[in-house]
């Protein structure tokens, strides 16, 4: 089933740590790695290597490669988003993603697979601090929401748009470690809790 899953939480608040178990199981995974923080698969620093990996791996049946670009590098996230279009069968996922998708500006790229992975049933895993720093795209197109407890007033504000005022407060009141998962088509939620 083709995902669109946002985690987001402030820094060290277990974003990563989450991210890294909702990629256990999948066999065909791309990481957009800004940070340096995963170690799965063939990990490079080389755009090449990676367009060479997935040359060779389009078709297998486990493809799993991290990379980890120069910070604000958007035009190798760029080449990475249209590669991974051009594929099929995948999870992409992208740390610190509003480095390279802001509320302002969304590389045609990115907003592809945003609107029409499902069609190459690409999932998509992006991560980030702060909700309103993504493109309304993202959130609109979200089928999962992983938050991690916000505090700022604007930023609960946020929520209590995005959702209401009932989740905003869960959200502002949540515990180091503790995120609430929201289905949004479901008008679910759950809270859970990673181990840092």
């Amino acid at each position: 089933m083709n995902e669109v899953i946002l985690i987001f939480g402030k820094r060290g608040s277990g974003k990563t740590t989450l991210a890294k178990k909702l990629l256990l199981g999948k066999k065909r995974v791309v990481i957009f790695d800004t940070l340096r923080e995963y170690k799965i698969g063939l990990v490079t620093d080389d755009i090449i290597v990676v367009f060479e990996f997935l040359s060779q791996h389009e078709f297998s049946q486990i493809c799993r490669i991290s990379y980890s670009p120069e910070i604000d590098d958007k035009e190798a996230f760029e080449d990475v988003c249209n590669l991974v279009y051009s594929m099929k069968d995948l999870t992409l996922l992208v740390e610190e993603v509003d480095n390279y998708s802001t509320a302002l500006i969304t590389p045609e790229s990115f907003s592809k697979i945003i609107r029409y992975g499902r069609h190459q049933n690409i999932s998509l895993i992006a991560v980030a601090r702060r909700t309103a720093e993504v493109p309304r795209l993202l959130t609109s197109q979200a089928t999962d929401f992983y938050v991690f407890a916000h505090h700022e007033p604007r930023d609960v504000k946020y929520f209590a748009h995005l959702f209401n005022w009932y989740i905003a407060e869960k959200i502002r009141t949540l515990r180091q470690f503790q995120y609430i998962h929201l289905k949004p088509e479901l008008a679910t939620y759950t809270i859970g809790v990673t181990n840092g």
